[in-house]
C-alpha cells in the first residue's frame, strides 16, 4: 500500500492482481483517488501544524531574550542615571558653597 501510497512503481503493484481479476482494479483506483485527495492532504497538515507551533515557541523565546535583554539594559542605564545625578547634586552644593 506504501507503493501506491506513493505512486512509484503503482503499475507493479496493480497489474498482477488485475491479471487476475479486473475488478480488483477499481479498489487501487479508489483508493489512489482518495488517497491523493485525503491522505496527503492530513499527512501535509499535520507536518504543517507541528512546525508552525514549534515556529511559534521558536519565536516567543527569542522575545522573552529580547525582553530579558532590553530589562537588563535598563536596569543598568538607571543604575548609572542615578549615580550621575548623585554626582550632579555633590557638584551644585559644592558650587553653591563656593559662591557663598
Amino acid at each position: 500500500m506504501f507503493v501506491c501510497f506513493t505512486v512509484t512503481n503503482y503499475p507493479d503493484v496493480m497489474i498482477p492482481i488485475y491479471k487476475q481479476s479486473r475488478i480488483a482494479s477499481l479498489f487501487f483506483v479508489i483508493y489512489l483517488i482518495i488517497n491523493t485527495l485525503l491522505g496527503t492532504n492530513l499527512v501535509l497538515s499535520f507536518f504543517y501544524i507541528h512546525y508552525k507551533n514549534a515556529l511559534q515557541k521558536e519565536v516567543e523565546k527569542k522575545k522573552d531574550i529580547f525582553q530579558r535583554a532590553l530589562d537588563q539594559a535598563a536596569d543598568e542605564g538607571d543604575d548609572d542615571e542615578n549615580e550621575d545625578l548623585a554626582e550632579l547634586d555633590e557638584e551644585e552644593e559644592i558650587q553653591r558653597e563656593i559662591i557663598e
